[in-house]
């Protein structure tokens, strides 16, 4: 705790405080055994870095988030681009696949591709892999 000329203080102010305020101040002072106008000092200065810090993070947060979603952008353009890839891929299989079995004769080509379908829902909505049905 500095000594009570240590300060470089500037113009003295003349405040009243609540009761309810004055009593926690004295309550501190008792915990930390510094003088009630070190204890105000201190106090007054925590509040003022956490107003300024509130203020601040209004102008800093859009930053950070631009610059986080800046360097997302090309993940996401990745999976995205993978994405695609695996759709298309998919798609063509099964379109080779019904076409073969529609050249064949052997089977009507609409139930086995609503069949297929509704395995393949079926599929996407379990949390484990299918069992052997």
């Amino acid at each position: 705790m500095p000594a009570k000329n240590d300060y470089d203080l500037g113009e003295p102010y003349k405040i009243r405080l609540e009761p309810d305020s004055e009593s926690k101040i004295h309550a501190i002072m008792e915990l930390t055994g510094e003088s009630k106008p070190d204890t105000i000092r201190r106090l007054l200065r925590i509040a003022i870095e956490l107003e300024l810090a509130d203020h601040s993070l209004g102008f800093v947060l859009p930053q950070i988030r631009r610059a986080v979603s800046e360097s997302l952008k090309p993940f996401e353009n990745r999976i995205a681009a993978l994405t695609a890839k695996a759709t298309i891929a998919s798609a063509t299989s099964m379109y080779t696949n019904l076409e073969y079995l529609g050249q064949s004769g052997k089977r009507d080509i609409k139930a086995v591709h609503e069949e297929a379908r509704k395995r393949a829902v079926s599929y996407t909505r379990t949390p484990t892999d299918l069992k052997d049905e």
